[in-house]
């Protein structure tokens, strides 16, 4: 449910499409698709392959997957946040 996540005190992480937010009280890194790209298939599909392989991943070196927001948007992939 994306009203589960606050981003009242988020920092962008990277180049606008990585901020960190508060997920039942835990940092958490999230991906979004960008507003202005959501009507692109070709992004959209790739970030569904993407959702795809994260949740397929178990690897104490790759960043936990933890949920995603794909019925309404911006769609979001969220992630464990590690810092640096």
């Amino acid at each position: 449910n994306p009203k589960e996540l606050d981003f009242t005190n988020s920092v962008e992480i990277t180049k606008g499409t990585f901020c960190s937010a508060l997920w039942h009280g835990t940092e958490v890194a999230v991906k979004k698709l960008g507003e202005d790209v959501i009507s692109d298939e070709e992004k959209v599909n790739a970030f569904r392959d993407e959702l795809a392989l994260f949740q397929k991943i178990r690897h104490p070196n790759v960043v936990q997957f933890l949920g995603a927001v794909i019925q309404s948007s911006p769609m979001m992939i969220v992630t464990e946040y590690l810092p640096k």
